[in-house]
């Protein structure tokens, strides 16, 4: 209350003395004055009247505006800003004020005093909104562009202050939707919106009335929006709406002409200046550089589409043709979004890991090494600039000791630590003018946003080049912290990490090699390392091998000397060449402090015959990246995998240059075999320790043991000989005080050995306890590291073999690190034993002596230990015995095989029931036999085999049966012993009929687990045990079409046995297979084979042995085809009930069908007889005949007879015992078929047995039928055709439904009757030469046949009806009278 009387008295002032300003001049004012004192001293001075009071006396004030005078119009103008603090300014009155601040604005006066009073206006209350708002705003921002500078300012801190004030009246409580925004709401999108399209330079629709605005204080403003009201996006749809339509297009557009700008002589100089304007502007790059880097920190999950289109625009400012201070300024930005692990996280779960979509952070990593290496291609630039706008003193080595702090102890730099720290490449120096701290960005440029230009050390490309290995490392160590905490989940982080390694890492590792190479500090060069250590342990994490092995290739490859460590090491990676690019300078060299010199380097294939006797270098960076391997080995060795192979080569050439060798085998045995036990002792104190702690509590300083002596000789001209890597040294205790690896300059002061020799003397020693320990350690490494090492030491050994047969003297290191790592690992010897004692047999086959010696030297010791440390009786030393005996196999000589087949069979009558588990391993010597082997061997092979499945069948393992068959199968096929191959074949039928007999003891013991053949296509349901029974029936109908045969009719014997006795324990998955993938490829194969078979004389010393009936291949071939088709179609006969339970039976019999179809049609007249025989048998069922037979299964039976019928007999003719087999077939066939037939098909199958009777009989069928004849006086042929009549009349004449086949079947047999008294038989159908048989009493049987079934049918009505009875009666006349005599017998035999 007492405030609101102090405004009235106030105003009451301000009134009375405005009125005596323009009591002489302005009356109307005067009076206006006069009579708002009056009013306002009527009226109550409380809160309700307070807003009457107000507008009383805002009359006289504006009128007071109007006048023109400055003193007037400063009294009023400061009364107006004292009725607008009173806040009792309504709407109206907030308008009257606006308007005449405008009238003021337009004659120029009182610019400051406008601006107060428009910021009280707005700041007292929330009065003033919509288009009167704009206006004000408007106001404001005219005056920003005036002349004054003054004036400007403050129009510009006004105009920052009100635009705030619009956005700070939403409420954040509140959320909108669609377009029902509240009045605050509404003003700050139609605020935005405007300063969108002024920005573009378009017209605004708000805040009408602004003439002009720099693009650079729009971008301010819209900054400062984004920058302090995420909210107000995050709670309105339209805000996001603008912000990805408007926003974010604008910034795209303003980012083309800084990404389109080349920095060419033609821009600078040629062009216009309209076309100039393209040119990128320091400011606004600035603030659009700011705007984007808001974006993505505060607005990722709003703009993701866009935040791609500036990361990527980001990566096109660093191409080289941008400027300088526009490449540092992107990459300061860069440098911010990379130190954010959570930044990181969310790209690459945004961008790469998604199909189709842009590899941001690949892009990152690619363009900051494509920067650098921009820089160091002309290095002078960058130096000259440096100098010259650098404003604070370059960094020395002293001050880059924080690069790494946990690297170690380092070298020290040079010989003044006052020298300037950077970088040395292709002789120029870059410096380092710029240091950070890791995971903290330190922008410059980005907060210089008041420069119109860009500030001089912006133009320094050092400056870049202090950024871009500050974002280089800092990507490692974000990608560190990524894999460290969670980002949500497990699987998700470890998904996040590979795929920005996988996408990053090619361009990650070049810049991070070329730095490398061209650092000159060590702090620097430590914390490169560090980097390529932590980026080759994430790799190996996720399992990324390619990133895993190009780090390591260079981090070891910079522990030795540039003009060849690359040559030795590149070929040690999985992946061929190297895809980092890699250029190594002797210049550059130089430049570091050498402190060891070797004499020779290791004898390599991969180093010219120059390089081969060249002395070598090791400078303090070499050392020191040794330090840096070592640890990644003894931290991560787990990580390495096939890395190892990288590793230990670079070793090996490190121990060999420092004069590190080996002494000799024998020494080293009989050391080693004097400290076995103790060694065992270490070993498990260091398992114990292993077991307590984990990998990352051991540090360089704590792992390392004392262990050997050490010691060099000068390193110019002399060396000595060192003491050797070998497990014979006395290990110390592991709670003794250790040596650090680390290697300390001491500049000739201090320590026993100073200067450079120091350094040796140390770098020699923790070179040896190192490369010791790694192995001592790999007790703590799982099976699949200790097989990369294993591999590793293996390969390199080859290498040495393959040196030493140059005549060259070999690297033993890898021969003596392999038993070290066979003693140190002899409680899981399972585990590395084969490819162990693999190697060491092939160097026990080297002619090297010195080789040969080794590898005899260590697989005897290695042997002997591994039966001493383990139980005798334990499989694991069965298997240790057996695998060295295995490995013999591969030795190309019988007379080793000789002896390796006696020592089997004498531990086969020994230890044959102790074997178990090594049963495979006997199994596989018995069947490592080749063509180059002598029968005698075979024999002896054999003989051993045959002991197997004679004596040892009941205890061998379930899993060894297929092995067995297949080694069986094996013999079987070998070329050099027949009756071995045939014996074979009867082992077989044993195996089967031990399986039979045996298998419910087999089937318990037989686990889905154990291994048996491959699956078999297409079938899934097939069970273990079946399995092997299809592996014998798959082996025997492989030996089915060998070339041989005799094995071919032995295979074929014994696979049809064996299916007809064993097969009915099979399951109906298991007859598919066998009939789909044994019996149809088997008859394939053989009727190919007999189709391409030569029909030439075998021409071979036993010619006159061979039956003339078997004297050519296809002959022989035509043997087993008769065998197969009569075989598969026994196994149709008598297992028609397995048969009808698969699934494609049909197909099936279709397809057998059509193989004996395609036989009996053949002109081979054995194939072609048993294909009938083959078809009347798998007719024939033992039982009766199953429902499923009854559809398609007969009709097609019948079709196939007949086309048989009419392709062979009515087309070409046959020999009797074709036609005699072919009649036959009917009798079998009418029975299932008669309900189906059709008089049709009764009179085709009388047209072909009629042509059947009248076919000539050759020679051989003419003997055939004289000595065939029965007492009848038919021949065979004859005998069928009137049984198969005769079954005819028996199946139909009962039945009334098929009494409609007797006619055709009487007007057949009356034509057959006709041949009895037919002189002249016509046979010119045929091509066959002959005579036609007597078919006298056969026309005799079939007349008398036919008057007795006309007889009975000739009264019955349905019968008489027919047309074909008819004809029957009409039969020629000379025949009818002969009815009545044939059936009196009045005729006889007369002709």
């Amino acid at each position: 209350m007492a405030t609101d009387e102090k405004l009235v008295f106030a105003l009451q002032n301000d009134l009375k003395t405005l009125s005596l300003e323009t009591r002489k001049k302005h009356v109307l004012v005067k009076d206006a004055c006069e009579d708002a004192i009056s009013k306002i001293r009527g009226a109550q001075p409380s809160a309700n009247c307070l807003p009457y009071i107000t507008n009383q006396a805002l009359y006289p004030v504006i009128q007071g505006c109007e006048t023109k005078d400055p003193k007037i119009i400063k009294l009023c103008l400061h009364s107006i800003q004292r009725l607008i603090t009173g806040g009792y300014v309504d709407a109206k009155g907030a308008k009257s004020v606006y308007e005449t601040v405008i009238l003021l604005l337009e004659q120029g006066l009182e610019e400051i005093k406008i601006l107060q009073t428009v910021t009280l206006l707005l700041t007292t209350n929330n009065i003033v909104t919509g288009d009167l708002l704009a206006k004000n705003l408007v106001l404001c921002f005219r005056l920003h562009f005036s002349k004054d500078l003054t004036t400007i300012h403050a129009a510009g801190a006004t105009v920052r202050q009100l635009v705030s004030l619009v956005f700070e009246r939403i409420d954040k409580d509140k959320q909108s939707s669609g377009r029902d925004l509240s009045a605050e709401t509404s003003d700050a999108y139609s605020l935005l919106q405007d300063l969108i399209l002024l920005v573009n330079g378009e017209q605004p629709t708000w805040l009408i009335g602004i003439t002009e605005m720099t693009r650079s204080f729009g971008l301010e403003l819209l900054e400062t929006i984004l920058a302090r009201f995420p909210f107000v996006f995050e709670k309105n749809e339209q805000f996001v709406l603008i912000l990805k339509e408007k926003v974010c297009a604008m910034v795209i557009k303003l980012f083309s002409p800084n990404a389109k700008f080349k920095m060419t002589v033609q821009h600078s100089q040629n062009l216009a200046p309209d076309v100039l304007l393209d040119k990128p502007f320091y400011p606004i790059s600035v603030r659009l550089l700011r705007i984007v880097d808001i974006l993505i920190n505060k607005y990722y999950s709003l703009v993701v589409t866009e935040c791609e289109i500036f990361l990527s625009l980001l990566v096109r400012f660093l191409d080289p043709d941008k400027p300088t201070w526009q490449r540092c300024l992107a990459l300061e930005v860069l440098h911010k979004l990379i130190t954010s692990p959570t930044h990181l996280s969310k790209f690459c779960r945004s961008y790469d890991l998604k199909p189709h979509a842009t590899n941001i952070c690949k892009d990152m990593i690619n363009a900051l090494g494509a920067y650098v290496q921009s820089v160091f291609a002309n290095p002078m630039a960058a130096m000259s600039s440096a100098l010259l706008n650098t404003p604070a003193p370059i960094p020395t080595s002293s001050s880059s000791s924080h690069l790494n702090s946990s690297a170690g102890s380092a070298l020290s730099s040079s010989p003044t630590d006052s020298s300037p720290i950077g970088f040395y490449f292709r002789g120029s120096f870059v410096p380092l003018i710029q240091i950070y701290q890791p995971l903290i960005p330190k922008p410059q440029l980005m907060e210089l946003t008041d420069k119109l230009e860009p500030p001089s050390f912006a133009t320094c490309e050092s400056y870049g080049v202090a950024i871009s290995f500050a974002c280089l490392s800092d990507f490692v160590l974000s990608l560190t912290q990524i894999d460290r905490e969670v980002y949500g989940k497990e699987d998700e982080k470890e998904d996040v990490v590979r795929q920005l390694l996988s996408s990053s890492w090619p361009g990650l590792l070049a810049a991070l090699n070329l730095l490398l190479e061209a650092s000159i500090d060590d702090g620097i060069t430590e914390s490169i390392c560090e980097r390529l250590v932590e980026m080759a342990t994430l790799s190996g994490k996720v399992g990324l091998q390619q990133c895993r092995e190009a780090t390591v290739l260079s981090l070891c490859i910079a522990t030795l000397p540039p003009h060849y460590g690359y040559a030795v090491l590149k070929g040690t990676v999985g992946h061929g060449e190297s895809p980092i690019p890699i250029s190594y300078s002797e210049v550059d060299n130089m430049k570091q402090q050498v402190v060891v010199v070797g004499t020779s380097v290791v004898p390599s294939l991969h180093l010219s015959s120059n390089l081969q006797s060249a002395p070598v270098m090791l400078t303090k960076k070499n050392l020191l990246v040794t330090h840096s391997v070592l640890r990644l080995c003894l931290d991560s060795g787990a990580m390495l995998l096939t890395s190892w192979l990288t590793v230990l080569t670079t070793l090996q050439h490190l121990c060999w240059v420092c004069n590190i060798v080996p002494k000799s085998s024998t020494d080293f045995i009989q050391n080693t075999s004097g400290k076995l036990s103790n060694e065992a002792k270490a070993q498990s104190q260091i398992s114990s320790i292993l077991a307590t702690q984990s990998t990352s509590d051991y540090s360089l300083s704590s792992i390392l043991s004392n262990n050997f002596t050490t010691s060099l000789g000068t390193n110019t001209k002399t060396s000595s000989e060192m003491s050797e890597l070998s497990v014979s040294g006395k290990l110390s205790s592991m709670t003794s005080t250790s040596k650090t690896l680390s290697f300390k300059g001491t500049n000739g002061v201090g320590g026993t050995n100073g200067g450079v020799m120091g350094v040796v003397v140390e770098f020699g020693s923790c070179l040896s306890q190192g490369v010791t320990r790694l192995i001592e350690t790999s007790i703590g490494l799982d099976d699949v590291s200790l097989h990369h090492i294993i591999n590793a030491l293996t390969n390199m050994s080859q290498e040495a073999m393959e040196i030493a047969y140059l005549n060259r003297e070999p690297s033993l290191f890898a021969v003596a690190k392999l038993l070290e790592i066979g003693l140190r690992n002899l409680d899981r010897v399972e585990i590395y034993w084969r490819p162990l004692t693999s190697h060491l047999l092939e160097v026990c086959r080297h002619p090297h002596i010195r080789m040969r010696e080794w590898g005899s030297e260590a697989i005897t010791f290695l042997v002997r230990s591994a039966l001493l440390h383990q139980d005798t009786d334990d499989e694991k030393v069965n298997q240790l015995l057996l695998s060295p005996l295995c490995e013999l196999s591969t030795i190309l000589h019988n007379d080793v095989r000789n002896k390796q087949l006696a020592a089997l069979g004498q531990i086969l009558h020994c230890k044959g029931e102790k074997l178990k588990s090594s049963w495979p391993l006997a199994i596989n010597i018995l069947g490592d036999i080749y063509d180059h082997h002598s029968e005698g061997l075979i024999r002896s092979a054999f003989q051993c085999l045959q002991l197997v499945v004679t004596d040892y069948l009941p205890v061998l393992p379930c899993g060894s049966l297929p092995h067995s068959i297949d080694t069986v199968a094996k013999f079987a096929r070998q070329k050099q012993e027949l009756n071995v191959a045939l014996s074979a074949i009867g082992s077989m039928w044993n195996i089967a009929d031990f399986l039979y007999q045996n298998r419910a003891r087999i089937l318990e013991n037989l686990t889905p687990d154990v291994s048996t053949f491959p699956d078999f296509p297409g079938i899934f349901e097939i069970p273990p045990f079946d399995k092997l029974w299809l592996g014998i029936y798959q082996r025997l109908g492989e030996l089915c079409i060998d070339d041989r045969p005799a094995v071919r009719k032995s295979a074929g014997q014994t696979l049809f046995s064996t299916i007809a006795a064993h097969s009915n324990i099979l399951n109906k998955f298991s007859w598919d297979c066998v009939m789909w993938q044994v019996l149809f490829p088997l008859l394939e194969a053989v009727e190919k084979s007999w189709k391409n078979a030569s029909c030439e004389k075998v021409d071979s010393q036993n010619a006159l042995l061979i039956h003339h009936s078997r004297n050519t291949e296809q002959k022989q071939w035509s043997e087993t085809q008769v065998l197969v088709l009569g075989g598969i179609a026994k196994i149709f006969a008598i297992k028609r009930a397995n048969l009808l339970e698969i699934q494609d039976f049909r197909k099936a019999w279709y397809f057998f069908l059509q193989f004996v179809q395609n036989a009996a049609t053949s002109t081979n007249e054995e194939v072609s007889l048993a294909a009938l025989k083959s078809f009347q048998e798998a007719l024939t069922t033992p039982s009766e005949r199953n429902a499923a037979e009854s559809n398609d299964f007969w009709s097609r039976c019948w079709l196939v007879y007949l086309e048989i019928g009419e392709q062979v007999i009515c087309s070409r003719g046959a020999h009797q015992q074709f036609l005699t087999a072919y009649v036959t077939i009917l009798q079998s066939l009418f029975s299932p078929m008669k309900k189906k037939l059709t008089v049709e098909d009764i009179q085709k199958i009388g047209v072909i047995f009629s042509k059947s009777l009248i076919i000539p009989l050759t020679g051989d069928g003419a003997s055939s039928v004289l000595f065939s004849t029965s007492d009848s006086g038919m021949s065979p042929l004859q005998d069928q055709l009137y049984l198969a009549y005769d079954t005819v009349i028996k199946e139909t004449k009962d039945i009334p439904t098929l009494r409609k086949l007797l006619p055709p079947v009487i007007l057949q047999l009356v034509n057959l009757g006709a041949y009895a008294v037919r002189c002249n038989t016509s046979s010119k159908a045929f091509a066959l030469e002959g005579v036609v048989p007597n078919c006298m009493d056969f026309g005799i049987k079939c007349l008398k046949q036919s008057v007795l079934i006309l007889t009975s049918i000739c009264e019955e009505t349905s019968i008489n009806r027919m047309d074909l009875f008819r004809d029957t009666l009409e039969v020629r006349s000379g025949f009818v009278i002969l009815f009545p005599l044939f059936f009196f017998g009045e005729v006889g035999s007369t002709n």
